[in-house]
């Protein structure tokens, strides 16, 4: 069933073309993966989708009962504890009520007890005010997640261990995610569905080739990276990101 339907977006920036008649339809459940160098919309696509941004030209049609934005650096408010940023959008409950609410997501992300519920964001590691803005966004109830290159500043172990959470939150809670990522094998480990981009002018088109995947059902396993066409799929992704600048249409 179809969540979200993107026909025939534009948006520039001054005279700076960006997206040009992009077209993107999204199902419940898919696990969407952008790669593409720098400039090429990434951000700018999930800013529309999310409302910050509002779009030149073209549609977009979406069923999805709230969505949730996350960046590189979360936007937790600084005066409030963790647990007070998670519940912060549960005010139509009764106190005690959000408080379970939200002590149940806070453990579901890795972040149980009162030594994480009362520190402040400024206390936490990347990971960690990571962890707990997903929370927030569970607490929500936000249906479609957008996911713009949370991971891009953790260390190795983090990254890893915020991968296999984002995961599986996606599989356990039914969302339908997008992401943005430069590590090709993330996008290999995580997506159902990655998307290449190109910036305006390259072929006339944004998304330049789509790949359906299944890794991500197998993310449990300590060779993932070694199954059957992973080693492959990402070759043919690479040499596609790095076509030569010259067949641009300029």
């Amino acid at each position: 069933m179809q969540i979200l339907k993107l026909h025939k977006l534009c948006f520039d920036y001054e005279k700076q073309k960006v997206l040009h008649n992009l077209d993107l339809e999204v199902n419940r459940g898919d696990f969407i993966v952008l790669l593409g160098d720098s400039g090429c919309g990434k951000s700018t696509l999930l800013k529309i989708i999310a409302g910050i941004l509002q779009a030149k030209n073209g549609t977009i049609q979406t069923c999805a009962k709230g969505i949730g934005l996350c960046f590189q650096t979360p936007p937790l408010f600084p005066w409030l504890n963790l647990l007070d940023n998670v519940s912060l959008g549960l005010s139509k409950l009764p106190k005690s009520e959000r408080v379970r609410v939200s002590r149940g997501f806070l453990q579901s992300v890795g972040l149980g007890g009162e030594d994480f519920e009362k520190k402040y964001p400024y206390e936490c590691s990347g990971g960690q005010k990571n962890r707990a803005f997903l929370a927030k966004i569970l607490a929500d109830n936000r249906e479609l997640i957008l996911l713009d290159e949370p991971f891009g500043a953790l260390d190795a172990f983090t990254k890893e261990s915020m991968q296999n959470l984002v995961r599986n939150i996606w599989a356990q809670h039914k969302k339908t995610m997008i992401l943005i990522t430069h590590d090709v094998n993330e996008a290999l480990r995580l997506g159902t569905r990655i998307l290449l981009l190109k910036p305006y002018g390259f072929k006339e088109r944004n998304i330049i080739a789509e790949f359906k995947t299944d890794f991500t059902n197998k993310i449990g396993e300590n060779d993932v990276e070694s199954q059957k066409g992973f080693l492959q799929l990402r070759a043919k992704i690479l040499e596609l990101l790095k076509s030569d600048s010259e067949n641009y249409i300029i």
